[in-house]
């Protein structure tokens, strides 16, 4: 095979790529054009411009219910194993 300057060989990496791009440059960056803002914030999709690592704890092309799903693994796993404990014992009953 030959090797070119194509930035991506494989269309599909390419086209992950240049989603990311796409979505960090409009959510994760202030604008000086847009008075600081992102082109998300411009747009009333966001409250404020936000951080990469806020960009990736939140799924953004999954379906609702995918989100909820998502969100719910996310805090279970994010829980504390004692305070799993703790809810799982039985309560006294008289």
């Amino acid at each position: 095979m030959r090797r070119t300057r194509s930035g991506s060989r494989l269309a599909k990496m390419l086209h992950w790529a240049l989603m990311l791009w796409r979505d960090l440059y409009n959510w994760t960056r202030g604008h000086a054009g847009l008075d600081g803002r992102s082109p998300a914030q411009a747009l009333g999709l966001a409250e404020a411009v936000w951080s990469v690592r806020r960009y990736v704890a939140y799924p953004m092309h999954v379906s609702d219910p995918q989100r909820e799903a998502w969100a719910d693994a996310r805090n279970r796993a994010l829980e504390s194993a004692l305070d799993v404990h703790e809810r799982e014992q039985a309560l006294p009953t008289s």
